[in-house]
């Protein structure tokens, strides 16, 4: 009875070390083993994932010809890798007054993480840490209370990063036998920051009468926003935006005209609605708004 076992990190390994010395990957590159007497050579770049026929058969040394009846049966796999993983998750906040918000998380989890009814191949197969911090800041409070300015920030940024268990150009061979793994990382970091609605508000104890050139009547609001994403097939992807918008309103006092309101003749519960009727001289509010949009990718 004879048994023939082919470790498949021998395999990885040894395209590992063809590629480490620079050897062509179009010529056969040998290797021996003096411990087991096998001998694997490996030509191209072929991948274990992608095998789907595998042929044996036996080779006669000898110069006669030979008839046997050969069979190779309990063909299977063991030592399969499954170690399972771990993930976790942490969040913070904190407010300072009235005055700011800052919301802080973190999240990390390793290769294998999965359900208990998931199988090997269905658990993760990426080890995933990211962090996300957002604030919130009334930039108004830092004047004096009676300016009555009204500066809201928004300030968010967020990062991933995924390292993959096999790596992307082999496929086959673990990340962690990589000498650089930040080559193949997965990145996407996000960062904006926003004003919206910047105004000085009106005084609630002022007795000046409101005008239209008051500076109460203008709002500005300003926004910018960008992600960048890289990987092991996209060196570097960024894309950006920019917003910017500026607001005029103003509100006139209402001149109500009610022509029926002093008649007899519309007080029956019947023509309630006519005797009701009114309209202004004036339209209710005036409005102007311009806005400008930039997007670059």
């Amino acid at each position: 009875e004879n048994n023939l076992d082919i470790s498949l990190a021998d395999l990885t390994a040894l395209k590992l070390t063809r590629d480490d010395i620079g050897s062509s990957s179009l010529v056969v590159y040998p290797s021996e083993s003096s411990e087991t007497g096998v001998q694997l050579k490996i030509k191209g770049n072929p991948n274990l994932s992608n095998v789907r026929t595998i042929f044996m058969g036996i080779k006669n040394k000898e110069i006669t010809q030979k008839s046997a009846e050969i069979w190779f049966n309990e063909l299977r796999m063991s030592g399969f890798d499954n170690q399972g993983g771990w993930a976790t998750n942490v969040s913070a906040d904190a407010n300072i007054a009235d005055f700011a918000k800052i919301a802080l998380n973190g999240g990390y989890q390793s290769i294998g993480f999965g359900s208990v009814d998931q199988s090997v191949n269905e658990r993760s197969q990426e080890e995933i840490k990211n962090y996300s911090v957002n604030t919130s800041i009334n930039a108004g409070k830092l004047l004096p209370n009676h300016w009555k300015v009204r500066i809201p920030v928004n300030y968010t940024v967020s990062e991933e990063i995924r390292t993959p268990k096999f790596d992307p150009k082999y496929e086959d061979v673990l990340s962690k036998d990589r000498e650089n793994t930040n080559e193949i990382d997965i990145k996407s970091k996000k960062r904006s920051i926003s004003f919206i609605n910047v105004k000085k508000e009106r005084s609630d104890i002022s007795d000046r009468k409101p005008r239209m050139y008051d500076i109460e009547n203008f709002s500005v609001s300003y926004s910018y926003s960008d992600a960048i994403n890289e990987s092991y097939t996209i060196e570097k992807d960024i894309s950006k935006s920019v917003n910017a918008s500026a607001n005029y309103v103003y509100k006139f006092k209402q001149i109500e005209i009610a022509p029926f309101k002093a008649s007899d003749f519309f007080n029956h519960k019947n023509l309630k609605l006519i005797k009701d009727f009114n309209f202004n001289l004036l339209p209710s509010s005036i409005s102007v708004n311009s806005a400008v949009k930039r997007n670059y990718s």
